[in-house]
């Protein structure tokens, strides 16, 4: 039982640690790693499984397996960080574009101009 937690740990940390060397450059941190491997192994070995492809269980094929899962879990993190982003950025630019366009109105109504098209 003990070993199996010790086991899981050693491949967590290995696994997040290079994890972390693909997708961003350094580690997450011991902890971090530790679960980001932990949580990795269980997503890479859904993904392994639905692939068709099989481990032995030794100690390199759970920590390759485990990394593949780490960076499909860090690129979904930062996938969903860019859609977040994304659509702030396309909000604020809606509110610095409304001023302008607001402010052309009122000029061209003082002017006299766009009667007919603006209400």
């Amino acid at each position: 039982m003990i070993t199996g937690l010790i086991w899981w740990i050693i491949v967590g940390l290995v696994a997040g640690w290079a994890a972390g060397k693909i997708m961003k450059g350094s580690g997450y941190g011991a902890l971090a790693d530790i679960v980001l491997g932990m949580v990795g192994a269980i997503v890479g070995g859904w993904i392994v499984g639905i692939l068709g492809f099989y481990s032995s269980g030794g100690l390199i094929s759970s920590i390759l397996v485990a990394t593949l899962g780490a960076v499909v879990l860090i690129w979904l993190s930062r996938m969903k960080t860019y859609a977040e982003v994304r659509r702030q950025a396309n909000i604020n630019l809606r509110a610095w574009l409304r001023p302008s366009q607001n402010k052309s109105e009122s000029a061209a109504r003082r002017r006299g101009g766009w009667k007919s098209a603006i209400p």
